[in-house]
Protein backbone atom coordinates (compact mmCIF):
# COMPACT_ATOMS: atom_id res chain seq x y z
CA UNK A 1 0.00 0.00 0.00
CA UNK A 2 1.25 3.52 -0.96
CA UNK A 3 -0.34 6.53 0.67
CA UNK A 4 -0.14 10.11 -0.37
CA UNK A 5 1.22 11.44 2.65
CA UNK A 6 4.29 8.92 2.88
CA UNK A 7 5.46 10.31 -0.54
CA UNK A 8 4.97 13.93 0.93
CA UNK A 9 7.35 12.55 4.40
CA UNK A 10 9.65 11.27 2.01
CA UNK A 11 10.00 14.46 -0.31
CA UNK A 12 10.34 16.71 3.06
CA UNK A 13 12.64 14.83 4.23
CA UNK A 14 14.98 14.84 1.15
CA UNK A 15 14.64 18.57 0.97
CA UNK A 16 15.82 18.88 5.00
CA UNK A 17 18.49 16.97 4.49
CA UNK A 18 19.71 18.80 1.91
CA UNK A 19 19.31 22.16 3.54
CA UNK A 20 20.90 20.79 6.15
CA UNK A 21 24.17 20.32 4.02
CA UNK A 22 23.52 23.57 1.70
CA UNK A 23 23.82 25.39 5.26
CA UNK A 24 26.80 23.56 7.00
CA UNK A 25 29.24 23.75 3.89
CA UNK A 26 27.90 27.56 3.39
CA UNK A 27 28.54 28.12 6.90
CA UNK A 28 32.51 26.43 6.59
CA UNK A 29 32.76 28.11 3.56
CA UNK A 30 31.71 32.07 5.68
CA UNK A 31 34.46 30.92 7.84
CA UNK A 32 37.21 30.25 5.40
CA UNK A 33 36.66 33.54 3.22
CA UNK A 34 36.39 35.42 6.46
CA UNK A 35 39.51 33.91 8.01
CA UNK A 36 40.94 34.56 4.61
CA UNK A 37 39.98 38.27 4.34
CA UNK A 38 41.25 38.66 8.09
CA UNK A 39 44.64 37.04 7.17
CA UNK A 40 45.17 39.65 3.36
CA UNK A 41 44.09 42.15 6.00
CA UNK A 42 46.95 41.64 8.78
CA UNK A 43 49.42 41.05 5.96
CA UNK A 44 48.75 44.39 4.62
CA UNK A 45 48.27 46.34 7.86
CA UNK A 46 51.74 48.80 8.54
CA UNK A 47 54.01 47.46 11.02
CA UNK A 48 54.82 50.50 13.47
CA UNK A 49 57.63 50.96 16.38
CA UNK A 50 56.49 53.23 19.06
CA UNK A 51 58.89 54.10 22.09
CA UNK A 52 57.83 53.53 25.36
CA UNK A 53 58.67 54.90 28.71
CA UNK A 54 58.34 53.36 31.79
CA UNK A 55 56.31 55.22 34.08
CA UNK A 56 56.55 53.25 37.43
CA UNK A 57 58.46 49.95 38.88
CA UNK A 58 56.51 47.01 39.74
CA UNK A 59 57.16 45.55 43.53
CA UNK A 60 57.99 42.12 41.52
CA UNK A 61 59.05 41.08 38.29
CA UNK A 62 57.81 38.38 35.98
CA UNK A 63 59.04 37.34 32.65
CA UNK A 64 58.19 35.30 30.19
CA UNK A 65 61.54 34.26 27.79
CA UNK A 66 61.09 32.65 24.89
CA UNK A 67 64.22 30.39 23.90
CA UNK A 68 64.70 29.13 20.18
CA UNK A 69 67.86 27.52 19.59
CA UNK A 70 66.85 25.86 15.72
CA UNK A 71 64.61 23.01 16.40
CA UNK A 72 64.46 23.41 19.81
CA UNK A 73 62.36 26.32 21.49
CA UNK A 74 60.44 26.66 24.83
CA UNK A 75 58.87 28.97 27.27
CA UNK A 76 59.63 29.47 30.83
CA UNK A 77 58.47 32.07 33.66
CA UNK A 78 60.81 33.35 35.98
CA UNK A 79 59.88 35.42 39.06
CA UNK A 80 61.43 37.18 41.68
CA UNK A 81 61.24 40.34 43.92
CA UNK A 82 62.08 43.99 42.61
CA UNK A 83 64.57 44.11 45.41
CA UNK A 84 66.29 40.91 44.70
CA UNK A 85 66.15 42.09 41.01
CA UNK A 86 68.13 45.45 41.95
CA UNK A 87 70.39 43.66 43.76
CA UNK A 88 71.37 40.83 41.00
CA UNK A 89 72.15 43.71 38.64
CA UNK A 90 74.37 45.10 40.69
CA UNK A 91 75.63 41.62 41.43
CA UNK A 92 76.56 41.95 37.92
CA UNK A 93 78.09 45.10 38.00
CA UNK A 94 80.48 43.73 40.74
CA UNK A 95 80.80 40.48 38.45
CA UNK A 96 81.63 42.67 35.05
CA UNK A 97 84.19 44.32 37.16
CA UNK A 98 86.26 40.85 38.72
CA UNK A 99 85.58 41.96 42.44
CA UNK A 100 83.05 38.74 42.78
CA UNK A 101 83.68 35.24 41.04
CA UNK A 102 80.54 33.80 41.70
CA UNK A 103 76.76 34.78 40.99
CA UNK A 104 73.57 33.21 41.09
CA UNK A 105 70.24 34.17 40.73
CA UNK A 106 66.83 32.14 42.09
CA UNK A 107 63.51 32.15 40.82
CA UNK A 108 60.53 32.38 43.42
CA UNK A 109 58.04 30.54 42.57
CA UNK A 110 59.55 27.14 40.57
CA UNK A 111 63.00 27.15 41.82
CA UNK A 112 64.96 27.92 38.66
CA UNK A 113 68.45 28.81 38.89
CA UNK A 114 71.11 30.49 36.71
CA UNK A 115 74.77 30.90 38.17
CA UNK A 116 77.63 32.37 36.67
CA UNK A 117 81.30 31.53 37.66
CA UNK A 118 84.29 33.72 36.14
CA UNK A 119 88.05 32.54 36.16
CA UNK A 120 90.89 34.82 35.88
CA UNK A 121 91.61 35.65 32.37
CA UNK A 122 87.53 37.07 32.12
CA UNK A 123 86.15 34.02 30.83
CA UNK A 124 82.88 32.53 32.63
CA UNK A 125 80.53 29.94 32.78
CA UNK A 126 76.57 29.87 32.69
CA UNK A 127 74.37 27.33 34.52
CA UNK A 128 71.24 26.75 34.88
CA UNK A 129 67.90 25.18 35.00
CA UNK A 130 64.87 27.08 34.29
CA UNK A 131 61.19 25.04 34.80
CA UNK A 132 58.39 25.67 32.86
CA UNK A 133 54.74 26.37 33.74
CA UNK A 134 54.09 24.49 36.95
CA UNK A 135 57.20 22.29 36.63
CA UNK A 136 55.90 20.52 33.55
CA UNK A 137 59.25 20.92 31.57
CA UNK A 138 62.30 22.08 32.41
CA UNK A 139 65.51 23.25 30.48
CA UNK A 140 69.05 22.71 31.94
CA UNK A 141 71.51 24.62 29.85
CA UNK A 142 75.21 25.68 30.35
CA UNK A 143 77.98 27.84 28.06
CA UNK A 144 80.79 29.76 28.36
CA UNK A 145 81.24 33.70 27.46
CA UNK A 146 83.72 35.99 28.13
CA UNK A 147 83.31 39.68 29.76
CA UNK A 148 83.27 41.56 26.39
CA UNK A 149 79.35 40.64 26.50
CA UNK A 150 78.46 41.87 29.55
CA UNK A 151 78.04 45.59 29.32
CA UNK A 152 74.87 44.96 26.54
CA UNK A 153 73.92 41.82 28.88
CA UNK A 154 73.55 44.53 32.00
CA UNK A 155 72.33 47.60 30.08
CA UNK A 156 68.96 44.54 29.12
CA UNK A 157 69.10 43.41 32.33
CA UNK A 158 68.36 47.39 33.96
CA UNK A 159 65.33 48.13 31.18
CA UNK A 160 63.46 44.98 32.33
Amino acid sequence: MFYESDAMFDTSFDILVVLFFVCFFGVIGYVVVKVVVQWNRNNHSPLINVPATVIAKRADVSSHRYANANDFSGLADYECDRSKWEQFVRQMELFYQFKCDKLEFKDISYGSKISFEMDACGHFAVKGKIYGVHMTHSLEFEFDADQTVLPEFINGLKKL
